[in-house]
């Protein structure tokens, strides 16, 4: 018998804890858009939905099949890039208020990583690109360079949802809980809703965007055990 596979009442009862985190990986070859389609249709309570050609596979090329297993080094390396635009690094001007607030959560977030990587930071007013010093784009990639296919793969959301590579790497080495985290990067999202007041539709969108990272996040501290 197989013991990965689960009756539905042993999933059912599992789904009211917080040690499990769903992924529905439905996908037709002749049809890449159906198993999508299908989630978005109907789809366990909680479950993410991963596709096969973006999200489980690295492109294919020459030899290597037609879903060829991601190459851990890229994967890392394009998680990297997000440090040389770190949201946290791009403050306002005004008003004031939200730039006490950017102040106030993201200097905590830049302080850890300057003592825990030893780096330092550029930042800006406005949304003009600043160029971080080398030895912080080094370390951060080296940083990434070191974890494991599971981790780096519980790391991507963190990091593409919220925009924080600084973010992502304090949630994983333990230095601030998920919730700390979630409300220096979703600052700005909150700011504007508080200004201009909000709709269904985008509260159900921040809604899922705070689950999916949260359930990132989690994923984490189950591989810890």
């Amino acid at each position: 018998m197989f013991k990965t596979l689960i009756e539905p009442a042993q999933l059912a009862a599992l789904l009211d804890t917080d040690d499990v985190v769903l992924f529905d990986c439905g996908f037709e070859l002749g049809n890449p858009d159906a198993g999508y389609a299908a989630f978005v249709e109907s789809h366990l309570p909680g479950a993410r939905y991963l596709h096969l050609d973006r999200d489980l596979a690295a492109p294919p090329g020459g030899d290597n099949g037609r879903h060829p297993l991601p190459d851990p080094a890229a994967f890392a390396g394009a998680l990297a890039s997000y440090g040389e635009s770190d949201l946290t690094c791009y403050r306002a001007e005004h008003p004031r208020e939200l730039a006490e607030r950017q102040e106030q959560s993201w200097d905590e977030l830049l302080g850890w990583a300057r003592r825990h990587f030893d780096v330092d930071f550029s930042t800006t007013c406005g949304l003009t690109h600043v160029t971080q010093p080398t030895a912080t784009v080094e370390r951060l990639s080296h940083a990434l360079a070191t974890l494991g296919p599971f981790r780096l793969a519980g790391l991507s959301p963190l990091v593409t949802i919220g925009g924080s590579l600084v973010a992502a790497l304090g949630i994983l080495e333990g230095a601030f809980v998920p919730a700390q985290a979630w409300d220096a990067v979703s600052l700005d999202e909150r700011w504007q809703l508080e200004q201009w007041g909000s709709d269904a539709e985008a509260e159900v969108a921040f809604e899922n965007r705070r689950r999916d990272f949260f359930a990132a996040a989690r994923f984490l501290e189950l591989l810890d055990g």
